[in-house]
């Protein structure tokens, strides 16, 4: 199955606003299908695993899983921060 998704307009060149840009579409689509708004934040992770599954040819699964799993715990901590003006990437390797 393929969504038919159309970006009008420029994306946004801030990183934040790249990723306000995602979320906000994410429940967008989330909410026009009667689903539970949370569940968006379902929707962005596994469009995640499925962008590394389908561009990572060097790592396994398992690998793709475990890197993906730290970089979530990774993003928690930094979203905080980022959001907040913090731009120092503190809790990143």
């Amino acid at each position: 199955m393929t969504a038919n998704v159309t970006v009008k307009g420029t994306p946004p060149q801030d990183p934040r606003e790249r990723t306000r840009a995602l979320a906000s579409a994410a429940e967008v689509l989330t909410k026009s299908v009667g689903g539970d708004p949370s569940d968006a934040i379902m929707t962005l992770l596994r469009a995640a695993a499925k962008i590394a599954m389908e561009t990572t040819t060097e790592l396994s699964r398992d690998q793709i899983a475990t890197a993906l799993k730290s970089l979530l715990s990774d993003s928690v901590v930094a979203a905080g921060h980022w959001f907040a003006g913090d731009r120092q990437p503190s809790t990143l390797n």
